[in-house]
């Protein structure tokens, strides 16, 4: 003889919820706008899921790889972080030094540069 289901759950309308897993908690949630196409929304989730790396660990988690291989990626992808971050380092550093050439040429203009009175005009 089974309980009534109210007796099974005294007190709520329904089973307890069971605690969320980390990947729950760590879901994509795309909410559909008024009106809004579902291709459109699609879209949305899918753009959202590249940005976030889920569709590179999805495909790369498909196939087994063994550690040594895990290993040889990560340093590659780290070098490359790290090259990245130099090369925008580098267009920093460009945009510095043009902003510095600029003032330069600005103060010579004016005559605040070398010997007063020597300005160009």
């Amino acid at each position: 003889m089974s309980l009534s289901y109210h007796r099974r759950f005294p007190g709520g309308s329904g089973p307890p919820n069971p605690p969320l897993s980390e990947d729950a908690r760590l879901a994509i949630r795309v909410l559909v706008k008024n009106n809004e196409p579902l291709e459109k929304t699609l879209r949305r989730l899918r753009k959202i899921c590249n940005n976030e790396g889920v569709t590179r660990d999805l495909k790369r988690s498909a196939y087994y790889e063994k550690p040594s291989e895990r290993r040889r990626r990560k340093e590659r992808e780290r070098i490359k972080n790290l090259r990245k971050a130099e090369k925008g380092d580098v267009k920093k550093d460009k945009k510095d030094k043009k902003d510095k050439e600029k003032d330069k040429k600005d103060l010579k203009k004016k005559g605040r540069f070398g010997r007063e009175g020597e300005g160009r005009d």
